[in-house]
């Protein structure tokens, strides 16, 4: 028996009102006492808006940290929250936009950011959308907190893909000619000599290209999933289409319009993305080639 596991389903259980409780104490304690990744959060926010003073940077630092604190309980809680539940923590908007291209027979790709609760996106995305959600992540180290969360996460009908077998398992379903949505979080970290470089929060940044090439590759329409949190549990989704045609864009046009949409979303509510994540670990390589460094967003 994973004892922690058991806690956590345990903790799942709990009214939001005792959850949110919690929420406060690990806010006290593991941010304000212990100062988790507090230097790594300052530093990023810093350099992200370098005309803030340095008292606006520890207010949206500060209500990082609260919003990261719930954005924990709000995620055990997903475990055991039933269908009434789900429908009161999170709603859709302008979903017909994603469904239009379910009734043209079309596939899509779907991108969104560490931003919000990115969990309740992605399990509830698979409730409302007509496509098969294929969602391409990164497992856990864990087992029995990977077959735990997986629970909420498939729970509407999402297929999990790990990230290292994406191209075999999501080329798989397009050539069978399911009609699905591939789901990427763009803004994670690829390493520095596979990265497309650009501009982003002020900062030179590696982005991922998969979006882009799986687009490309199949023709498939891009969107991207925007999300805003209405209050302590509370979010909507809503959806924007960048591209129709991606064949007819130009190499890394796709993967600027994703980043650029999620920085948009970013300025509105800065305490809203994931600023403990060392984003910016990596240096752009002298020898990286041209075609991989963004004329539109030029890096510093």
């Amino acid at each position: 028996m994973n004892i922690g596991v058991e806690i956590t389903r345990l903790l799942s259980k709990l009214p939001w009102k005792l959850l949110f409780a919690f929420s406060t104490a690990i806010y006290w304690v593991l941010f304000r006492f212990i100062g988790y990744r507090r230097a790594v959060v300052f530093k990023n926010i810093q350099n992200s808006f370098p005309n803030k003073s340095e008292k606006e940077i520890k207010l949206i630092s500060n209500k990082f940290f609260r919003f990261l604190a719930d954005m924990m309980v709000e995620t055990v809680k997903a475990i055991s929250m039933n269908d009434k539940q789900w429908a009161s923590a999170f709603k859709t908007t302008n979903i017909d936009l994603a469904n239009s291209f379910y009734e043209k027979g079309q596939s899509t790709i779907t991108v969104l950011g560490h931003y919000g609760n990115w969990e309740y996106l992605v399990s509830a995305y698979s409730r409302d959308a007509k496509h098969t959600i294929l969602g391409v992540y990164k497992p856990l180290h864990n087992e029995g907190f990977e077959k735990l969360f997986a629970t909420y996460r498939c729970k509407f009908g999402m297929v999990l893909v790990p990230l290292t077998k994406a191209y075999e398992v999501v080329g798989d379903y397009l050539e069978r000619g399911e009609k699905v949505s591939i789901m990427l979080i763009g803004d994670q970290t690829p390493s520095a000599d596979r990265g497309y470089w650009m501009d982003f929060l002020n900062q030179d940044t590696p982005v991922f290209r998969g979006a882009e090439k799986f687009a490309i590759q199949y023709n498939l329409p891009v969107i991207f999933a925007s999300l805003d949190r209405v209050n302590r549990g509370e979010y909507s989704m809503s959806f924007k289409l960048l591209f129709e045609e991606p064949r007819n864009t130009k190499e890394g046009e796709i993967t600027e319009a994703h980043v650029k949409a999620l920085e948009q979303q970013i300025l509105k509510k800065p305490h809203l993305w994931l600023w403990s994540h060392k984003r910016w670990k990596h240096k752009r390589p002298e020898d990286t080639p041209e075609r991989f460094i963004s004329k539109r967003y030029p890096g510093k």
